[in-house]
């Protein structure tokens, strides 16, 4: 039997979680990623304001960061946030699923029983 993975998302203030499920709501991405026949939940969410994305790192203490070239119509580096740590995605999902609207919402009670599945 693998190791349980331990989570490793900060408790957040009631300030940057609203912040934060504001953010996703308008601009994050709540998907799949397959592995070798293992689920995995995914969020990411990206932008050209890096230190926006590293206030989502800073106050969750989870996910990466990557950089992307810049588009032949946009000049700017896109910084993408990514969380798909088992534990930590699913964690980020039941923190933010209270505050979040109710398409969002479906989608993420989608995802985490097809994690369970």
């Amino acid at each position: 039997m693998p190791a349980l993975q331990k989570c490793q998302l900060k408790d957040m203030s009631p300030t940057d979680l609203a912040w934060l499920s504001g953010w996703l709501e308008g601009e994050g991405c709540f998907s799949t990623l397959p592995n070798n026949g293992r689920k995995f939940i995914r969020v990411c969410t990206g932008s050209t304001d890096l230190d926006t994305i590293q206030k989502a790192m800073e106050i969750t203490g989870i996910g990466t960061l990557t950089k992307r070239k810049p588009g032949k119509s946009n000049k700017q580096y896109l910084w993408m946030w990514t969380v798909c740590a088992k534990a930590d995605a699913r964690a980020l999902l039941e923190t933010l699923l209270p505050h979040m609207g109710i398409r969002r919402s479906a989608r993420m009670r989608e995802l985490l029983e097809w994690a369970d599945a």
